[in-house]
């Protein structure tokens, strides 16, 4: 979905989804609109991936503290190498 659609697009979307079983939908919102990535998991069943378009160890804290995305795909060389995405797995211990 590559966070293209507003919060209540993305759960029209992935409700019609639903009946597909599909693994995960990726980016269904803007990656840095928080609460309207809530509001999709909060009204969706289908697991959420999210995270490769993310700058910084930083901009991973709200969604592990919240546990607002199934999958967590950070795109290390967006994100600032490994060690950066190393730093926010270990700073938050986000699924312990």
């Amino acid at each position: 979905m590559h966070g293209r659609f507003a919060a209540h697009q993305a759960v029209e979307v992935c409700r019609d989804l639903e009946k597909f079983h599909p693994g995960f939908v990726e980016e269904p919102v803007r990656p840095l609109d928080v609460g309207a990535l809530k509001y999709v998991i909060d009204h969706t069943s289908v697991p959420i991936a999210a995270g490769e378009r993310l700058y910084l160890a930083m901009a991973y804290n709200d969604i592990f503290r919240d546990r607002l995305v199934n999958i967590v795909q950070p795109d290390i060389s967006q994100c600032g190498g490994l060690l950066e995405v190393k730093r926010s797995v270990l700073r938050r211990r986000p699924f312990p």
